[in-house]
C-alpha cells in the first residue's frame, strides 16, 4: 500500500516536471527593461558585458527591415559602449522575421545605460509608421542568466 502510494506521487512529480524540461522548454527570464509601442514589445537585457535588445510585434505588425533599428544614445554616454553610436541595423528584405535579437557591447563597469531605439513599423503591409523608445536599462550583474528572445 505504501509502496503504490509513492509509486503514485513519484508519477504525478513527473507529470508536472517533464513538460517544463521537455525541449525547446525555454525558462523565461525577466526583462531589465520592457515597453510597448504600437503593436511592438522591447525587452531589453543586460548581461556579460553586452545587452540584448529583443523586438516582437502582434499579429498584423511587422518590424521594418530596409528602415532598421536606430540605437542612440545621449551625449557623453557613448563612452559607455563598446560600438559606434548612433548606429542602424538594417537587413535586406522588407521585413524583420520576429523575434529580431541586436546584441550590443557595452564597456567599462556596469552602469545605468539610457537608449534611445527608432524603427519602422507596418500593419499589414499597408501603411508603415516610425516609432520611437526610450528606455533605461538597469544595472544588473547576471552572469549565469541568458537572454531569451522568444515569440
Amino acid at each position: 500500500m505504501v509502496r503504490s502510494f509513492h509509486l503514485l506521487w513519484l508519477s504525478m512529480l513527473a507529470a508536472i516536471a517533464l513538460p517544463a524540461m521537455a525541449p525547446g522548454a525555454e525558462s523565461q527570464t525577466t526583462p531589465d527593461a520592457h515597453a510597448q509601442h504600437d503593436g511592438v514589445t522591447l525587452d531589453a537585457y543586460s548581461r556579460n558585458g553586452q545587452i540584448t535588445f529583443c523586438l516582437n510585434a502582434e499579429n498584423d505588425v511587422k518590424i521594418a527591415s530596409e528602415y532598421g533599428v536606430e540605437f542612440k544614445v545621449p551625449q557623453g554616454e557613448a563612452k559607455l559602449w563598446n560600438e559606434k553610436l548612433p548606429k542602424v541595423v538594417a537587413g535586406s528584405e522588407p521585413y524583420f522575421a520576429l523575434p529580431v535579437r541586436i546584441d550590443l557591447k557595452t564597456r567599462g563597469v556596469s552602469h545605468e545605460r539610457q537608449v534611445s531605439i527608432g524603427l519602422g513599423v507596418c500593419v499589414s503591409t499597408k501603411y508603415c509608421t516610425p516609432v520611437t523608445f526610450q528606455i533605461t536599462v538597469p544595472t544588473k550583474a547576471a552572469a549565469g542568466e541568458t537572454a531569451v528572445c522568444a515569440k
